[in-house]
């Protein structure tokens, strides 16, 4: 039996969701709904089941509520006469934000989206809960259509894994904006770190992040970093200063602690 499926939003996750199901044979996307009238341009493969009219949602087995934490709520009240199961798709907000409906789960992707990157959602750990046990082996099966590594868990590890991912994914990239950012304020191609990156994640995934540190900060070696933080004061980058502080101490006290 195929499952029919409703998405709301039209953000990066919805997108990514909205093409895997739309790909999968199992599965049918019957309908997207968004808030504007006119549909975000990525989205337009999907033009001639879009609606702005939440008054219209068609019936099916699933709706996925793929948007912002903070409309999570209001979305699921705006569907309250909806009888499929309803799930969301966020990290840190608690299953029980949807209890108003009488089906009711979470499916989180623990992944990073962009509109212009194309990903193997069957690689992408899918955490999953649900309101009650039947529910809950329908969403696994379900789930199991979008990616080989379902799991289950709770909405408190949940979180947990939200807060690391933000650690590992969204301040890792800003670090390496930062980098980019000094390379070309002094006209220096910032492509030249990319490799040095590349070799950061390859790493992990044969020694642990622990043994894998590297650095100055690692060798304790307080004349590099003093002539670090004297070139950042000198050229009035005051705030890659508090960056540059601030994980240094983090791998010193990290390192020398353990010892």
């Amino acid at each position: 039996m195929i499952d029919e499926i409703i998405i709301i939003g039209t953000g990066k996750v919805a997108y990514h969701f909205a093409k895997e199901i739309n790909n999968n044979p199992k599965l049918k996307l019957i309908q997207i709904l968004g808030r504007s009238k006119r549909i975000n341009s990525h989205f337009n493969e999907f033009s001639d089941i879009y609606s702005s009219n939440f008054s219209k949602l068609k019936k099916s087995k699933y709706c996925i509520i793929a948007v912002s934490d903070n409309s999570v709520k209001s979305v699921s009240i705006n569907i309250k006469k909806f009888e499929g199961t309803v799930l969301h798709t966020s990290g840190s907000i608690n299953m029980s934000i949807l209890n108003t409906h009488l089906k009711f789960g979470v499916i989180y992707p623990l992944q990073t989206f962009s509109f212009d990157r194309n990903i193997d959602f069957n690689k992408i750990p899918l955490l999953v809960e649900a309101s009650n046990n039947k529910t809950l082996n329908e969403l696994i099966d379900f789930s199991s259509k979008l990616s080989k590594k379902t799991i289950i868990m709770n909405s408190d590890k949940r979180l947990i894994c939200h807060l690391s991912a933000v650690f590992a994914n969204n301040f890792t990239n800003h670090l390496i904006y930062t980098s980019e950012k000094l390379l070309k304020k002094f006209d220096i191609d910032k492509d030249l770190i990319h490799p040095l990156c590349e070799e950061t994640i390859l790493k992990i995934k044969s020694i642990s992040s622990y043994d894998a540190q590297t650095g100055p900060a690692s060798r304790n070696d307080l004349e590099t970093i003093e002539n670090h933080i004297n070139f950042l004061k000198k050229n009035n980058l005051t705030f890659s200063i508090d960056i540059y502080k601030s994980i240094t101490e983090s791998i010193i006290k990290t390192k020398f602690d353990k010892q």
